[in-house]
């Protein structure tokens, strides 16, 4: 729970920085009960009126494609300098993580490794969506692949 407590710390900051773009995405290989998976997340478009972006995932299992879509406030993307706030504060008291470079599918990061109370292992990094790696009993989610938009 803490991991997510601190990837929301790191959303929250996005007001004052830059925020992320539409056309960034992140593809993820996972794996949930013996299942595998992928899942793309991508932001297809800004309403600057409501400062909210449209979010696409698509799920793929077993030749099977899920597209859903939602509008996320501007505020609950992390941008790359709030992640970047993250990565600087990672080993302090305020989130107990510790630095670690990882290698995943998608290349290799360095990232703030957070262990939380039931044992799942978050690897927030300065890629779009700043999950780079998650690992639980029941979940692995690993980056494959990812675009940021210029």
């Amino acid at each position: 729970m803490k991991a997510f407590i601190v990837f929301a710390l790191a959303a929250m900051t996005t007001v004052a920085f830059a925020s992320p773009k539409v056309g960034d995405s992140a593809t993820y290989s996972a794996s949930a009960s013996g299942m595998d998976f992928s899942m793309t997340l991508k932001l297809t478009a800004f309403n600057s009126a409501a400062n909210t972006f449209t979010k696409e995932t698509v799920t793929s299992m077993m030749g099977q494609e899920q597209v859903e879509s939602e509008e996320v406030a501007t505020e609950d993307l992390a941008s790359d300098e709030a992640l970047s706030m993250v990565m600087s504060l990672c080993e302090t008291e305020m989130i107990k993580g510790k630095l670690a470079t990882i290698t995943v599918a998608a290349g290799t990061f360095d990232t703030c490794e957070i262990v939380d109370e039931s044992g799942a292992v978050q690897n927030l990094g300065v890629v779009p969506f700043g999950l780079v790696k998650f690992t639980s009993a029941e979940v692995s989610l690993e980056l494959a692949n990812f675009a940021a938009a210029l």
